[in-house]
C-alpha cells in the first residue's frame, strides 16, 4: 500500500507517525511548512499543489495532518481519482479560544482558513482527532464530517526507558515552541512566569521559546532571578529528557491545548504535571497530574512535588505509558485496513 503523507513533518509527533507508517507501507511526504508565508506563500502553495498531485496519483491512501490550506487540493484531488483520505485533526484546525477572542487562535478565527478545515474535514473518508477534547471540537466546527475516530498521540516509548526516576528533583519546568507572542499566551509562558515570581525561594526553567515569543519571555522574566529561559530548538536525547529527569513539576498551563505531547514525556520521566483545566489536559494527565485553577494552587502543587517518592513517580511515569507511540501505530494500520476493505 502505497501512502502520502502531508504536514508540518519536523514536528515530532507526525515524524513519529511516518516512521510508524513507514514500517509497513511505502510512504511519500510533503512538507506544508515549504509553502512559506506572506506573498511568497501564493507561488509556494500553486507549487505544492502541482507536486502534490503526482503523488496523490501514486498512493492508495492520502493523510494530511492538520486541515489546513494545504490539505484541500490533495484532498479533492484524492477523492476524484477514487482514493481515501484521511485528515488528523490535530489542534489549531479544531482548536480555539473562546476565552481569549483576541488572540484569532486557530482555523476557526479566519474565515479563508476555517473554509479550508472545514472542507477538509467534511470530504475525508474519516478524521482522527488526538482527544476525545478535539473529537468534540470537531463535531462543533464540522459536525457533517463522515467519520471520526480519536487515536491518542504517541510516544515513542523506548526513548525513555532509561529515564532515571530516581534522579534528584530541583526545579519546576514547562517546555513550548512557541515562536510568536499568540502561542507565547496560549501555551501559558506568561502565567509560568508570574508563578516563578510568587516562588522566588524555587527554580524554575521554561524551555524551547523562540523568536518574538523567546524576546518577550525574557523580558518578562527579568525581575525573576529564580526563572531561566532556555531558547529552542532542543533535542529530546542531549536537551529535554535531562530536564525532564531534574523538573520535580512539569506546569502546562494552555489556556486550550487538543493533547500535549511535552506533558506525557515529562511524565514519563517522573515529573509530577501540574495543568489547567483547559482542552485536553485534564484528560491526559488524569489521576496521576494535579489540575489547578490558578498559579496560586500550582505553587501549593509544586511545593508538594518536591517531597514525592520514587514509587510515586514511578506509578506518574506507568500511567503515561498508555500513550504509546505502538498503541497509535496499531490504530492507524487498523484504520488504513478498514479503509481499503
Amino acid at each position: 500500500m502505497n501512502v502520502f503523507l502531508v504536514g508540518p513533518i519536523r514536528s515530532t509527533f507526525v515524524r513519529n507517525d511516518i516512521e510508524a507508517l513507514s514500517k509497513h507501507y511505502r510512504v511519500e511526504t510533503l512538507d506544508s511548512l515549504e509553502i512559506g508565508r506572506g506573498f511568497r506563500a501564493a507561488f509556494g502553495m500553486m507549487r505544492f499543489s502541482l507536486r502534490s498531485l503526482g503523488k496523490v496519483l501514486r498512493c492508495d491512501a492520502f493523510i494530511s495532518w492538520f486541515a489546513d490550506y494545504y490539505s484541500l487540493f490533495p484532498l479533492v484531488a484524492a477523492k476524484m481519482l477514487g482514493k481515501k483520505a484521511v485528515v488528523v485533526a490535530g489542534g489549531f484546525d479544531v482548536d480555539a479560544v473562546p476565552s481569549r477572542p483576541d488572540l484569532r487562535y486557530g482555523a476557526r478565527a479566519k474565515p479563508l482558513r476555517r473554509f479550508f478545515a472545514k472542507r477538509s474535514f467534511e470530504l475525508a473518508d474519516v478524521v482522527l482527532p488526538v482527544s476525545q477534547f478535539a473529537e468534540k471540537m470537531l463535531t462543533e466546527f464540522a459536525p457533517k464530517c463522515r467519520r471520526k475516530q480519536v487515536i491518542y498521540n504517541g510516544v515513542d516509548l523506548s526513548r525513555f526507558q532509561r529515564a532515571r526516576l530516581d534522579a534528584p528533583r530541583e526545579m519546576a519546568l514547562t517546555v513550548s515552541q512557541a515562536s510568536d507572542l499568540v502561542e507565547y499566551v496560549r501555551k501559558g509562558s506568561d502565567a509560568f512566569i508570574r508563578l516563578a515570581k510568587l516562588m522566588p525561594s524555587t527554580r524554575f526553567v521554561l524551555a524551547g521559546l523562540r523568536g518574538e515569543a523567546l524576546k518577550r519571555a525574557k523580558r518578562d522574566a527579568e525581575d525573576a532571578t529564580n526563572c531561566e529561559i532556555l531558547p529552542g530548538p532542543l533535542s529530546l536525547y542531549d536537551d529535554l529528557i535531562p530536564l525532564y529527569e531534574r523538573a520535580s513539576a512539569y506546569c502546562q498551563f494552555s489556556l486550550s491545548e487538543t493533547f500535549g505531547v511535552a506533558v506525557v514525556e515529562a511524565m514519563l520521566c517522573g515529573a509530577l504535571p501540574i495543568v489547567f483545566p483547559n482542552g485536553a489536559l485534564p484528560e491526559i494527565v488524569g489521576a496521576a497530574g494535579k489540575i489547578v485553577e490558578s498559579i496560586e494552587e500550582a505553587s501549593h502543587a509544586i511545593s508538594e512535588s518536591f517531597s514525592l517518592s520514587i514509587s510515586h513517580r514511578e506509578s506518574i511515569a506507568r500511567y503515561a505509558a498508555r500513550f504509546s507511540l505502538d498503541k497509535r501505530e496499531m490504530a492507524l494500520r487498523q484504520v488504513l485496513s478498514s479503509l481499503r476493505s
